[in-house]
């Protein structure tokens, strides 16, 4: 079994975004660069978290299986040149896709966390392996309880030198996700998948893969391992194993 993360060039990337209501359903309105390098009109646009897609990827979308999804229209706007320095602003209909991630997603139903490695971390010292989705929500109202006890701290009247005094032994816990092994849950029929908290990646099947491949899907890229990553995102994409 193998998957992939689908990697979106930025040679068509949005910069900025609002939200209107347009014919009483909430609609997208999605501004490309103005910049040649980054304004290209491909089949998926690059966003920060999720897709913007045209007709014919959306299509392929919704022919494939894909983790439950909120489906918007979208209108992505982009300068263009009309004479000269003169350039005006054109619409083009593309819909935003957007993976949900609630904290009780099927996918983490997926891992095995005796053998995953995800560690954490407190003041850069190792505290445990994760053994469970449940007991990261432990750590993170952690987290929560200590962020506010600084913050008070720090909105107390008074020193710096004081400040630094109380707060030197109130760290938060950080994770760390080295690999993910899923468990015989898997489900293999699945075409992509998000384990937010846990990796930043979008995983795909080879299927779904080669079926974008063979619509020729603009501007697209895959990795199976770390090694076809730069070393700044390696950390963010843990190994994935199966049982």
């Amino acid at each position: 079994m193998k998957y992939y993360t689908l990697h979106i060039k930025d040679s068509g990337a949005i910069e900025d975004y609002d939200e209107k209501i347009i014919n009483g359903q909430k609609t997208h309105i999605c501004k490309i660069y103005d910049d040649v390098e980054f304004n290209s009109l491909n089949d998926i646009l690059h966003t920060t978290d999720e897709y913007v897609v045209n007709e014919k990827t959306l299509k392929l979308f919704q022919k494939s299986n894909i983790i439950p999804y909120d489906l918007f229209p979208a209108i992505v706007k982009r300068k263009e040149k009309i004479l000269g320095p003169i350039k005006t602003t054109k619409s083009y209909e593309y819909f935003k896709v957007s993976l949900l991630e609630p904290k009780d997603l099927v996918c983490y139903n997926w891992i095995n966390f005796n053998k995953s490695e995800i560690k954490v971390l407190k003041d850069g010292i190792e505290v445990c392996n994760l053994s469970s989705h449940e007991e990261l929500f432990i750590y993170i109202e952690e987290n929560k309880k200590i962020s506010k006890q600084i913050n008070e701290i720090h909105s107390l009247k008074i020193s710096d030198k004081e400040k630094r005094e109380k707060t030197k032994n109130l760290k938060t816990f950080f994770f760390e996700t080295k690999s993910i092994t899923f468990n015989n849950n898997f489900d293999s029929s699945i075409d992509m998948f998000k384990i937010p908290f846990y990796s930043w990646g979008t995983y795909v099947s080879e299927r779904f893969m080669n079926l974008l491949l063979e619509n020729k899907i603009s501007d697209i890229g895959f990795a199976v391992s770390q090694k076809e990553l730069g070393n700044v995102w390696k950390p963010y994409f843990p190994i994935i194993k199966f049982e």
